[in-house]
């Protein structure tokens, strides 16, 4: 690539930029100048028009030279996807024009803790301050945002040891020749006079120690005071060299503004998969100015306004679309956080709890084209931001977003009232950022390719060939609940449920047909559902024989066993469990303890009434999990529920031995692996993506959406990259939603109906902290199950085991589900006939079309 520019010009800005952006490494409020990383970037002017940075046989990557605008174009349908809107936009005004043009732009705090944010348009591109390199498989760009002050690389004062090295340093007669005739040595052994020397050593009090050179205070030609600066520059004088000569000599230099960034973004295709990356290492900014997080791609395939059919695709609970130019310009944008947030990370409560993301995925339709994009690093760390036109420009959008650096706000109390200042992490996420864009044509261009690609890239072409379960049970065996013993009250575990009765529950769901199923018991260890973290057995609910025979018989009825336990949470402390609550709890931003209390259904909220659990440090906590696998090993469990480690992720900020989010997630999967390598299959609630390589079967998928007012339907998203490839069950109807609406909900994306139960009555709940349990007497529930497990069955014999490949709305309230094997199942939720061909099908009812 050619460069232009000045010799002057473009050494100037490396070397200012060598040290006036300071990794997170830098210390004190002013940075410690000497320890600046040494970075050199070039930002030469590269003309203008696209350049062609890396072409396949599926896919050409071009970047503009003038804007760093990116294009991609897939060769089998010519479609070209552009990191920005290639027009101008009149309905967006002041900043949300820089906004549109910009290829990423972040959140930080300023050394007032004020808020503030930069785009790559306005704060870097505009100024010229980025640069372009070719890479084998693509190219990377990297920007500097802010303002670059000019500060000129000429010492005022430098001691006659430096200047004599720099000298020779610069070689070039057109150099020294200027340092000759500019630059007075001062010497205290050439003093003249007893009177001068004091005079000396009153200014220059430096002279005790070596003899200086001086520069001239009057010098103004421009002109050559740029030939001394290039001579000095040259000889590779540097901005650290200015401030330590300034320093050593007591000059009031000026400083540079350290309010700047670089970040470097690297693109490069592979086959017909187009990568955005950036790497951490190349994320550098002075510590008194923190990035918190990074907006990326934002208008990445933006869809300006009548100009396609189409949505975008959010992975919120069980999927869900925004429809292109849905008119719904008084609902908020969507915003949510991959896998829900971190409890590690305190945030003022919403009151409102919405389905979590389970799935690090976008994507949006445009016409018989789409792009799945699937966050393949750092995807513990996103967000999902997507909007409609209309709003503040003429573009429909959806993009991910970053956490960066972890932060809290702490209130300090003051003469002068309350005030919030940040604490934040003590190192910003060490990993990378990577997310793969897929391109969709022809047929696969909806939601349901979507799902087929993204099916492919987590679980590959293998199938699940363990016989299907027909339902999804779990058995409470033991609670706690207020006793009293001589009239002092306490917490005492009440069986409901033994290992006997549990055998009669299974045999007679077996009686009712249920060929096989899969059981998961809670409350088995010590504490029951709320239990300690020993993970002993608890005898009230029948001695050890017990529980080996009804293992037995489940193996002799084709029934998967799991053994529930909590070891990202401990539900109970209790003195002389192991566990110790100051060392082995995860520690907050704020160094507190961190706690989750349980959720209301009642009030919706955390319900602080309750015993709180504690979050389990995923390194200083394992024994907690160690526990758990003894108990695996010693008994020879068949399987393990992990209760949160599937669908709860946190870090751990303890200041000597931080955890970022992202980093747990290897700890997360060592749990699961180290549970099969046991011989335990593995069950998981929730399911993050994260977990799935290793989970034999998921619970409480969700299979609807959370209805945002921007979204427009609820779409199988989950169910369809999950069939074939993962059993998967719902939530326990009995405690959601045990209506038509949620039986037409498992017809349509293939779950196995979930139910909870117990053998004592529903009374002895009353009064307990076990209110969620409302409903789970199994007398209660026998013929509902049966009912469900029977007909859901039947619809899955018609799809013959055969995944869940197609899904389609017929109308608002009509939807189609389409099998590998051509069976189609067509669900009406309206209240009145949907004629389908010759097909009637009633109001809250389904039809199979083979």
């Amino acid at each position: 690539m050619k460069h232009t520019g000045t010799i002057t010009q473009m050494l100037r800005i490396m070397t200012l930029l060598a040290v006036a952006i300071a990794s997170v490494s830098c210390a004190g409020p002013e940075g410690d100048f000497t320890r600046f990383s040494k970075l050199v970037r070039e930002f030469p002017k590269t003309g203008e028009g696209w350049m062609t940075a890396a072409e396949n046989d599926r896919l050409i990557l071009d970047i503009h030279k003038q804007n760093a605008a990116v294009r991609v174009t897939d060769r089998i349908s010519g479609k070209e996807w552009y990191s920005n809107p290639q027009e101008d936009d009149p309905a967006a005004a002041g900043i949300n024009k820089d906004i549109l043009k910009s290829q990423f732009r972040i959140t930080y705090f300023n050394d007032s803790s004020v808020k503030k944010t930069m785009n790559s348009y306005g704060f870097a591109v505009e100024k010229g301050q980025f640069s372009i390199e070719k890479t084998k498989t693509g190219a990377a760009v990297t920007y500097t945002l802010g303002n670059i002050d000019h500060i000129q690389l000429i010492p005022k004062i430098i001691s006659k040891e430096r200047y004599e090295y720099f000298y020779e340093k610069m070689g070039d007669r057109k150099y020294t020749a200027q340092m000759d005739r500019q630059y007075q040595m001062i010497s205290l052994e050439k003093a003249l006079s007893e009177e001068t020397r004091q005079e000396y050593l009153a200014k220059y009090p430096q002279l005790e120690r070596y003899d200086i050179y001086k520069f001239p205070d009057n010098l103004t030609n421009k002109a050559l005071l740029a030939r001394i600066e290039e001579g000095f520059i040259a000889a590779g004088y540097t901005l650290e060299d200015l401030m330590k000569d300034n320093a050593d000599n007591m000059v009031a230099g000026e400083k540079p503004n350290i309010e700047l960034f670089t970040i470097t973004l690297q693109y490069d295709i592979d086959g017909g998969v187009f990568h955005v990356r950036i790497p951490t290492d190349g994320v550098l900014y002075h510590p008194s100015f923190p990035i918190t997080s990074i907006r990326l791609f934002e208008f990445f395939g933006a869809a300006k306004a009548d100009m396609h059919d189409g949505y975008m695709f959010i992975p919120d609970g069980s999927g869900a679309l925004i429809d292109l130019d849905n008119g719904k310009k008084w609902a908020d944008n969507y915003y949510a956080f991959i896998y829900d947030e971190d409890p590690a990370v305190p945030r003022k409560e919403t009151g409102m709890k919405q389905l979590g993301v389970t799935m690090p995925v976008f994507g949006m339709k445009q016409d018989d084209n789409a792009f799945l994009a699937v966050i393949e690093e750092g995807d513990a760390h996103a967000n999902l931001y997507a909007d409609i036109s209309g709003k503040v420009n003429s573009y429909n959008n959806v993009c991910s977003e970053y956490t960066f650096l972890g932060f809290s706000p702490v209130t300090l109390e003051s003469l002068q009232g309350n005030k919030y200042v940040n604490t934040y992490q003590q190192a910003p996420f060490d990993g990378e950022i990577r997310v793969g864009y897929y391109f969709l044509n022809g047929q696969d261009a909806d939601y349901a390719g979507m799902a087929k690609t993204y099916s492919r890239v987590l679980f590959g072409t293998t199938k699940q060939t363990q016989p299907r379960a027909q339902l999804a049970l779990d058995i409470v065996m033991a609670i706690d609940l207020k006793k009293q013993f001589l009239g002092v009250p306490y917490n005492g575990i009440e069986p409901v449920t033994t290992y006997a009765q549990t055998r009669n529950i299974l045999e007679d769901v077996h009686a009712s047909g249920v060929e096989r199923s899969a059981v998961t018991l809670l409350g088995w260890q010590k504490g029951g559902i709320n239990h300690d973290p020993s993970f002993k057995r608890n005898s009230k609910v029948g001695p050890a024989d017990d529980m080996m025979e009804l293992i037995r018989f489940s193996e002799e009825k084709g029934t998967y066993l799991f053994f529930d336990g909590s070891v990202t949470r401990v539900l109970r402390d209790k003195a002389f469990d192991g566990y110790s609550r100051n060392f082995h709890t995860v520690k907050l931003l704020d160094r507190k303890d961190a706690v989750v209390y349980p959720w209301s259904i009642a009030t919706r909220t955390p319900d602080k009434l309750q015993p709180p659990n504690f979050l389990v440090s995923p390194v200083r906590g394992s024994h907690v999990y160690d526990k758990a696998a003894k108990q695996v090993a010693r008994y020879g469990l068949p399987g393990f529920a992990f209760r949160f480690a599937g669908n709860a992720l946190h870090g751990d900020y303890f200041e000597r031995n931080e955890v970022a989010r992202q980093n747990a997630i290897p700890y997360m999967n060592d749990l699961f692996s180290g549970m099969n390598d046991k011989g335990a299959r593995v069950l998981l609630r929730g399911g993050n993506a994260y977990a799935l390589d290793d989970a034999f079967m998921i619970t409480d998928t969700e299979l609807d959406s959370s209805g945002y007012f921007i979204a427009d339907r609820s779409v199988p998203f989950v169910a369809m990259v999950l069939s074939g490839k993962r059993q998967f069950a719902g939530k326990a109807v009995n405690l959601n939603d045990s209506s038509r609406r949620t039986f037409l909900k498992h017809v349509e994306s293939g779950a196995i109906p979930h139910f909870t139960v117990m053998a004592a009555d529903n009374s002895i709940i009353v009064n307990t902290f076990h209110d969620n349990l409302f409903s789970v007497h199994y007398p209660t529930w026998a013929g509902t199950i049966k009912e469900w497990s029977e007909e859901l069955s039947s619809v899955r014999s018609a799809a013959g085991g055969s995944p869940l490949v197609g899904h389609a709305y017929l109308s608002d309230d009509v939807v189609v589900s389409e099998y590998a094997n051509g069976v189609q199942i067509i669900i009406n939720y309206g209240s009145t006939v949907f004629t389908y061909g010759d097909l009637q099908i009633s109001g809250e009812d389904y039809a199979i079309v083979r």
